[in-house]
C-alpha cells in the first residue's frame, strides 16, 4: 500500500506522469478554441471529455504555475465585465490588482495633474504608505521648491529638515456594478477619507467625524450632494483640510506616523529597521525612500530612489544561518522568473542577544541572478535561500551543505556590519554601500 502511494504521488495527483501534460501554449491554444466563457462551462467541458482532454490538466493554476499560467480570463480567451489593470515595466503579462491600489493609483493621477497645473502656493505633495498601514496617503501643502515625492515621481534629493506636516488620508474604493457600496471605517474618525467609485467614476469625500465609520457607506442621492466631489474640486477640498485647525493638531512627520500606523508587532519592527536604514545610511547618501502599495503582489516592498527595492528582517534558521524568503510577499501567478523583477534586495540581521540591528546584506539583484537566485528563462531560480553574516556560527551540517558552503564564499562581499554607531564606522559603513548601489546595471540610481 505504501508503494503504491509513493507511486502515485511520484506520477501526479491523479496518477498521471506529469511529463504527459501538453505545453503550455499548446493547452491554451486548445482551450482557447472551444469558445467557453466562465470556469464553471470549463470544469463542465473538462469532466465530460476527460478522454479527449487527457493531456490538458483540470486544474491548469497548479500544473502550469510556472510555466506562464496568469488566469482563467487568459486561459479560456474571455473579456472580464470590467476590465483590469495591469502593472507596466518588465512584467509582460496582465495580472490582478487589488482595488485600493487601482483606487490609489487614480488619486496619484489626479494629484499629479494638479500640481502640474497649479501654482507653488497651491500645491500638495503625497506619499503613499506601505500596505501594512491603516492610512493610504500622507499628504501635506507643498511649500517652497518642494515637488512630489509618490511613488511614480520620486525625488532624488535628500528630504528637508522640516518635515512634521503631514496629515494622513484613507481611501475606500468599489467596484461594483449593481450596488455600490464602501466598507466600514471605523478607523478614519480624525481625518478625511475618500471614497472612489470605479464604475461610476465617482469621487466622496467624507470628513472626520461622519456618523456612519462604524457601518458601510452607500453613496444614495442625498449623499452624493452633500459629499460628491468632482476631479477637479479634490485638490482644494483635502487642500482646505489641511489648513483647518483640526488637521494642524494632528501634523506629524513621515517617519512618526509610518511607525504609529502599523499596528502589528512584526510589522512594527519591520518598519523601524526601514526607517533606521533611511536615517544612518540613505539620507547621507542623498536616497529617497518610498513604499510600495502593492507589496502584496509583487516581491518589492520600498522603492529606494525609484529602483524596486525588497527590505526584510531575517530570522535565524537551525543551521545558525538566517532564511531569506524572496516570494514571501507575492502572491500571483505569474512564473516566478516575472515575479523577482527588483534592483536590489537589503536584508537586516540581528544576533540572539540583541534586539538592534548587528548589520545588513545588501545584494544586487545582478548578482543574485548569477548565483541562481533569482529566476530567468534558463533557471526556474530559488524564492528561498540562507544568509550567513560573519557573526554566526554556522552548525556542522550547514559546512557539509554545498550550497552553504558556497553562499559563505560569495556573500561577505556584500554585508554592512552596523554593530557600532561610531561616526568612523557609519562612514565605512556609507562607502561600502555607495559601492555595492553603484553596481546597479540600469545606472538610473543617483549617489551623493
Amino acid at each position: 500500500m505504501f508503494a503504491l502511494a509513493v507511486v502515485r504521488r511520484a506520477a501526479g495527483a491523479r496518477g498521471r506522469p506529469r511529463k504527459d501534460w501538453l505545453p503550455f501554449d499548446d493547452a491554451r491554444s486548445i482551450t482557447r478554441a472551444l469558445g467557453l466563457r466562465g470556469v464553471q462551462e470549463w470544469r463542465l467541458y473538462r469532466r465530460q471529455n476527460k478522454h479527449s482532454m487527457a493531456r490538458i490538466p483540470a486544474n491548469p493554476d497548479v500544473v502550469y504555475r510556472m510555466s506562464g499560467y496568469v488566469d482563467f480570463y487568459d486561459w479560456l480567451n474571455y473579456e472580464r465585465h470590467r476590465p483590469r489593470p495591469v502593472i507596466s515595466g518588465e512584467h509582460s503579462k496582465p495580472v490582478s490588482i487589488h482595488l485600493n491600489f487601482e483606487g490609489a493609483h487614480l488619486i496619484q493621477q489626479i494629484i499629479d495633474a494638479h500640481v502640474s497645473s497649479a501654482g507653488e502656493s497651491e500645491r500638495l505633495e503625497l506619499f503613499a504608505m506601505p500596505s501594512e498601514s491603516r492610512f493610504t496617503f500622507l499628504y501635506r501643502k507643498a511649500t517652497g521648491t518642494t515637488s512630489n515625492r509618490s511613488n511614480n515621481n520620486i525625488n532624488k534629493e535628500p528630504l528637508e529638515v522640516d518635515d512634521s506636516d503631514w496629515v494622513p488620508l484613507s481611501l475606500r474604493v468599489s467596484a461594483g456594478t449593481s450596488r455600490v457600496q464602501f466598507g466600514p471605517t471605523p478607523r478614519c474618525s480624525d481625518h478625511p477619507l475618500v471614497c472612489v467609485d470605479l464604475h461610476g467614476n465617482r469621487l466622496f469625500v467624507l470628513p472626520p467625524g461622519f456618523g456612519q465609520f462604524k457601518y458601510p457607506f452607500s453613496p444614495s442621492r442625498a449623499n452624493q450632494a452633500k459629499f460628491g466631489v468632482s476631479i477637479e474640486e479634490l485638490p482644494a477640498v483635502l487642500q482646505t483640510w489641511w489648513e483647518s485647525d483640526s488637521a494642524a493638531a494632528m501634523k506629524k512627520s513621515r517617519d512618526r506616523w509610518a511607525l504609529e500606523s502599523i499596528e502589528h508587532q512584526r510589522s512594527r519592527q519591520w518598519m523601524d529597521y526601514v526607517l533606521r536604514m533611511k536615517k544612518i545610511l540613505y539620507e547621507p547618501l542623498g536616497l529617497c525612500l518610498a513604499f510600495s502599495q502593492n507589496s502584496k503582489l509583487t516581491p518589492y516592498n520600498s522603492f529606494l530612489s525609484g529602483i524596486p527595492v525588497i527590505h526584510q528582517l531575517l530570522q535565524r534558521k537551525e543551521c545558525g544561518g538566517f532564511l531569506a524568503d524572496l516570494d514571501k510577499r507575492s502572491q500571483t501567478n505569474l512564473p516566478f522568473a516575472q515575479r523577482t523583477k527588483i534592483g536590489f534586495a537589503i536584508f537586516g540581521v540581528r544576533k540572539a542577544d540583541s534586539p538592534d540591528i548587528a548589520g545588513v546584506f545588501c545584494f544586487p539583484g545582478k548578482t543574485l541572478l548569477e548565483h541562481g537566485i533569482l529566476g530567468s528563462e534558463q533557471n526556474i531560480g530559488r524564492p528561498t535561500f540562507s544568509v550567513f553574516p560573519p557573526f554566526c556560527e554556522p552548525r556542522a551540517f550547514a559546512y557539509r551543505c554545498k550550497k552553504s558552503q558556497d553562499a559563505m564564499a560569495w556573500q561577505p562581499e556584500f554585508y554592512i556590519d552596523l554593530s557600532e554607531s561610531t561616526p568612523d564606522k557609519l562612514h565605512l559603513a556609507r562607502e561600502k554601500l555607495r559601492t555595492i548601489l553603484s553596481r546597479d546595471s540600469t545606472g538610473t540610481l543617483a549617489i551623493n
